[in-house]
C-alpha cells in the first residue's frame, strides 16, 4: 500500500498580499504606506470596524481591498470621502446594507468608481444610488448575497442606470425579479451572470438594450419558463444577440430557446459557440443553431450544443438535420458538437459523421437540487476522435450506468470533474488533451463524470455525496480521481470520502484552492439554512470527508498560490484532518500570486495536464483486480 500522505510543502514569498514569514505589518503601517501609493490591501485582517486612520486618507486612495474581514457596516462617511476611488473590494464581509445617500455616492464613491466587488456578504437590498450615481462603473459583483430583487426601486424605473457596465455578476442570490428596463442603457455590457437565482423570466431590455453588445450570458439554475425572452414580440433593430458567444440556460423549465419573433430569423445568435441547455423541457432546437458558428468577419468555427435531459427532443432527428446543414458547408471539418444523453442518442448509429460529433453519456437527475451529472467515456473527449466499439456499447444503454464488459483483471477508473462557481461543466479541455496521449487500451477503462452545481451552493446538499456513492457503486469502478478548482475543489473534497467508502484505497482527490472555512473565505455562497448552506456545517463535512478519504488509504493533494487567503484555507484543511500534518499534501506554487493556480499551471507548458495524466495512470495501475 502506498503511503497515505506527505508533509506540507511551502514555497514562501515576501511580496505584499502573499505568504509572509512572521507577522504581517500592523494595520496603521499599511494605511500610512498606502496613502503614499494610492493603494491599500487590508484583506483578511478580521477588521470589524473601519479604522479612523483609513477614513482620514480615503481622498488619496485609488484602490482598496477590505475583502475577507468582518465588517457589518459601511459608514456614509466612507462613501462621502472616497471620491478618488476606482476599485473597491468588500467581498467576504458581513455587510447587510449599504448607505443610501445619493449625494454622497454622486460626489464621493460613485464619482470615479469602475470596479466594485461585494460578493459573499449578507446584502438584502442595494441602494438606488448604486445604480444612478456610478456612471463609470464597469465591473460589479454582488454574487452570493441575500438579494430578492436587483435594480432600481419600482417608483424610479425608467431612470438611466450604469451606462458603462461591462461585467455584472449577481449569481447565487434569491432574486425573483429584475426590472424590465434595467438594461436598456447598458449597451456596453459584455458578460452577465444571473445563475442560481429564482428568476422566472429575463428582462426584455436585456435583448433590446444589452443584446447589441452581450457576449456571455449565464442564467442556469433558475426557474425560467416558456420561451426565453418570450415577452419580446418584435425583433430589435440590431438583430438577435449578434455577438453572443456563450449562453447557458441549463437547469430551468424552458420550452423554447427563442421567442416567436426570432424563431425563423436565420441571423439569430450567429456567433454563439457554446450553448448549455440541458435539464429543460425544450420542444425543438432552431435549425439555424445546427451548424457552425459564424463570426463577425464571416469566418466559421465549431459550435457546441449541450441539450441532455430534454425528454421531448428527438436526438436522432436533430443529428440528421445537423448533418444535412453541415454537409452543405462542404468544409469536411467537424462543425458541430452535440451533447446528448443516452436516451436521446438511442437512434444515432454513427457518432462522428458529416461534420457532426455526438458526445453521449449517462445522465443522473438530482431531484430537488438540479445540477448536472453526466458520465462519458474519456475517449469521447479527444478532438476529432473516431468512435470505438466501447463507445458504441455505452450508447446502446438506456441512461444506465452499468459499464460495458471488461477484462476481469482490469478494473475501471472514473475521473470526476467538479464545476467551479460559474456553474458550468469544466475540465473537458484538460481531460481531452490527456486522453489524446493515453494508450488505446487505457482509454477504454476510463470514464469521465462531469458534475455541476448550477445553483452555486458549494455542493452543500448531501444529495451530492449520495450521488457520488451511487456513481462509484453502480459503475463498479476500481479507482477514482476527483478534480476541482475553487468551489469545485470544495465539492471534490466533500465527495471524496463518499467515493473512498465504496472504492477503498484507490481514490485520489486533487483540489485547487478549495474554500474550507466559509466564515473566513471571501469566495463563498450566502449562508442560508433553507438552502442547506451552513458555514460551520460545511466546514465540518469537508473535513470529515477528507478524514474518511485519508483513513481509507486514499490521497488528498491541495494546491494553492501565494495568496494568503487561499494558503490559509489549504493549511486549515491539512491541520484539521491531521494535526501532525501527515494526511494532506499541500503545495504552494510560489510563481502564482492569485486564485487561478490551475489555469497558470496549464499555461506553463501544460503542467496541469501532466499532473492529471500521472494521477490517472496511477489509478489505472492500482485498478487491477
Amino acid at each position: 500500500m502506498r503511503r497515505r500522505g506527505a508533509s506540507l510543502r511551502r514555497r514562501a514569498t515576501g511580496a505584499a498580499g502573499r505568504i509572509h514569514d512572521g507577522s504581517p505589518e500592523p494595520v496603521d503601517v499599511v494605511i500610512f504606506k498606502g496613502a503614499q501609493t494610492g493603494r491599500i490591501d487590508l484583506s483578511g485582517r478580521q477588521i470589524v470596524q473601519l479604522p479612523k486612520e483609513l477614513i482620514d486618507v480615503l481622498p488619496d486612495i485609488d484602490e482598496l481591498s477590505l475583502a475577507g474581514n468582518a465588517l457589518r457596516e459601511l459608514p456614509v462617511e466612507f462613501v462621502r470621502r472616497a471620491s478618488r476611488m476606482r476599485k473597491l473590494n468588500l467581498a467576504g464581509n458581513e455587510l447587510e446594507t449599504l448607505p443610501d445617500d445619493e449625494e454622497a455616492w454622486k460626489h464621493g464613491l460613485g464619482a470615479r468608481l469602475d470596479g466594485l466587488w461585494l460578493h459573499g456578504n449578507r446584502l438584502k437590498e442595494l441602494p438606488d444610488a448604486l445604480f444612478t450615481s456610478c456612471p463609470s462603473l464597469e465591473n460589479l459583483s454582488v454574487a452570493g448575497n441575500a438579494l430578492a430583487t436587483f435594480g432600481i426601486s419600482s417608483e424610479r424605473e425608467g431612470v438611466s442606470c450604469l451606462p458603462n457596465l461591462r461585467q455584472l455578476n449577481i449569481s447565487g442570490n434569491r432574486i425573483e425579479r429584475i426590472p424590465d428596463g434595467l438594461f436598456e442603457a447598458c449597451n456596453r455590457l459584455v458578460e452577465l451572470s444571473v445563475h442560481g437565482n429564482r428568476l422566472t423570466s429575463l428582462p426584455r431590455s436585456l435583448a433590446t438594450g444589452s443584446g447589441v453588445s452581450l457576449r456571455e450570458l449565464f442564467a442556469q439554475g433558475n426557474r425560467l419558463t416558456g420561451a426565453l425572452f418570450g415577452d419580446c414580440h418584435t425583433l430589435p433593430s440590431h438583430g438577435w444577440f449578434p455577438l453572443l458567444e456563450e449562453l447557458s440556460v441549463a437547469d430551468n423549465q424552458l420550452t423554447s430557446l427563442v421567442p416567436d419573433c426570432a424563431r425563423q430569423f436565420e441571423g439569430a445568435m450567429p456567433n454563439i459557440a457554446i450553448l448549455h441547455a440541458y435539464g429543460n423541457q425544450l420542444e425543438e432546437i432552431p435549425d439555424y443553431l445546427l451548424d457552425s458558428a459564424r463570426t463577425i468577419d464571416g469566418r466559421r468555427k465549431r459550435r457546441q450544443l449541450y441539450i441532455e435531459d430534454n425528454a421531448l427532443l428527438d436526438g436522432a432527428a436533430i443529428v440528421a438535420k445537423a448533418r444535412e446543414r453541415c454537409m452543405s458547408l462542404g468544409s469536411g471539418l467537424v462543425s458541430l458538437t452535440l451533447g446528448l444523453d443516452n436516451h436521446q442518442a438511442g437512434g444515432v448509429t454513427q457518432l462522428d459523421d458529416a461534420g457532426v460529433s455526438v458526445v453521449a453519456g449517462a445522465c443522473r437527475p438530482l431531484p430537488g437540487i438540479g445540477g448536472y451529472v453526466k458520465v462519458v467515456p474519456i475517449v469521447r473527449l479527444q478532438p476529432d476522435v473516431s468512435p470505438s466499439s466501447d463507445t458504441c456499447d455505452v450508447l446502446s444503454q438506456d441512461n444506465c450506468l452499468e459499464p460495458p464488459a471488461q477484462d476481469a483483471t482490469s478494473g475501471r477508473v472514473m475521473v470526476v470533474s467538479f464545476a467551479s462557481a460559474p456553474g458550468l461543466p469544466n475540465w473537458g479541455g484538460v481531460l481531452g488533451r490527456v486522453a489524446g496521449r493515453m494508450q488505446v487500451q487505457d482509454t477504454s477503462r476510463v470514464d469521465v463524470c462531469f458534475v455541476c452545481d448550477a445553483r452555486r451552493t458549494w455542493y452543500a446538499d448531501p444529495s451530492w455525496q449520495d450521488a457520488m456513492s451511487a456513481l462509484a457503486r453502480d459503475g463498479n469502478y476500481a479507482g477514482a480521481l476527483l478534480l476541482g478548482d475553487s468551489m469545485g475543489a470544495t465539492g471534490a473534497v466533500l465527495c471524496a470520502g463518499a467515493a473512498a467508502s465504496v472504492i477503498g484505497t484507490n481514490v485520489e482527490c486533487v483540489a485547487f484552492c478549495p474554500q474550507v472555512d466559509l466564515t473566513r473565505s471571501s469566495i463563498r455562497p450566502f449562508e442560508d439554512e433553507r438552502e442547506g448552506v451552513n458555514y460551520a456545517d460545511a466546514c465540518r463535512r469537508v473535513v470529515d470527508s477528507a478524514r474518511v478519504l485519508v483513513a481509507a488509504g486514499g490521497r488528498l493533494g491541495v494546491h494553492c498560490g501565494t495568496w494568503e487567503h487561499d494558503a490559509e484555507q489549504a493549511y486549515k484543511l491539512a491541520v484539521d484532518v491531521d494535526p501532525n500534518q501527515q494526511g494532506v499534501q499541500v503545495t504552494v506554487h510560489g510563481e502564482v500570486h492569485d486564485h487561478r493556480v490551475a489555469y497558470a499551471m496549464e499555461a506553463d507548458g501544460g503542467r496541469l495536464s501532466q499532473l492529471v495524466e500521472r494521477a490517472i495512470e496511477e489509478r489505472l495501475a492500482l485498478a487491477v483486480r
